[in-house]
């Protein structure tokens, strides 16, 4: 089964027809390309940070993870407008219910009285160093806007984080 998760940009290229399809209906693929991937395979803390439809690719890497039954600490922080945005809210409460080394912070932006939201304003260097709870990551993988990703990929070079074991990937 192939899980698309797709954001509409009125006058896209491509997201306007591809939220248009349904079930049964076929597409011609290519890649993955680049190198924003992870196999799991990898020993030790992983923090995953994703904004809007940037927990596409992240959703994908939390369900190989628990596939393969994963044990290693994995924090994941969404960003979102509202939490009914928040690409794969439910699903992600259920596999934090079921997997104890998987921890999952929503970061609400536009709307101060989310009650499920831990944190009600753009993620920065305070919320990512109180999500990882003293977890020093090995690896960690940003997606999102370009000013997102860069900005949190500032904050955990300084906090610690090596420059090399930071992937990313952006989109505008």
């Amino acid at each position: 089964m192939i899980d698309l998760g797709i954001r509409e940009v009125p006058g896209g290229l491509l997201s306007p027809f591809l939220v248009r399809l349904r079930a049964g209906e076929r597409l011609s693929v290519r890649g993955p390309y680049g190198r924003f991937t992870w196999d799991g395979r990898d020993a030790g803390p992983v923090l995953l940070v994703g904004g809007g439809s940037g927990m596409v690719p992240l959703m994908s890497m939390v369900r190989h993870a628990a596939q393969r039954g994963r044990r290693d600490p994995v924090v994941l922080v969404c960003s979102a407008t509202t939490y009914p945005h928040a690409f794969y809210h439910d699903e992600l409460a259920g596999l934090a219910a079921r997997h104890s080394w998987l921890r999952v912070v929503h970061c609400i932006t536009r709307d101060p009285n989310e009650p499920r939201a831990h944190y009600h304003r753009r993620m920065d260097r305070a919320v990512l160093s109180e999500s990882l709870e003293g977890i020093k990551p090995r690896a960690a993988y940003l997606c999102g806007p370009p000013v997102m990703v860069e900005s949190t990929a500032e904050a955990l070079v300084g906090l610690g984080a090596a420059p090399g074991a930071i992937w990313t990937e952006k989109y505008d």
